[in-house]
């Protein structure tokens, strides 16, 4: 599930996510909208070229059997998982907290559930 989830994140970036995924994966440094276009016009391809590496580098661990995930990697891993669970969790519409309590019978919130519990045991082993 992780290699087909990073195969289709890495497609998403490359064709350039819809405009709320964009909105939720690169949220506004600042409230003046001046200050805005600025920062998106110096930082908007080094963001996104981070979260494409993030992914690389994901992929290319998820290819090796067995997958064995280094401590230098971790981070990228973390990032990549979160960038999956926020564009998911857009697509299907969750705008609040505790949705994960809530009684919902949709295997994609239990997709959700589970990178949330990939991006927790990396952090567990990490401490």
């Amino acid at each position: 599930m992780l290699r087909l989830l990073a195969g289709q994140m890495a497609e998403l970036m490359e064709d350039g996510p819809p405009d709320e995924v964009r909105d939720r994966l690169f949220p506004p440094a600042y409230d003046d909208a001046i200050k805005q276009a600025e920062f998106r016009r110096l930082m908007a391809t080094d963001l996104e070229e981070r979260k494409k590496a993030d992914l690389q580098t994901m992929r290319a661990t998820l290819e090796r059997s067995p997958v064995d995930l280094e401590p230098e990697h971790a981070a990228a891993w973390l990032s990549s998982l979160q960038d999956m669970r926020l564009t998911i969790g857009t697509l299907l519409g969750i705008d609040h907290d505790g949705w994960e309590s809530e009684d919902i019978d949709d295997p994609q919130f239990a997709v959700l559930h589970y990178l949330g519990f990939v991006q927790d045991s990396i952090v567990g082993a990490l401490g």
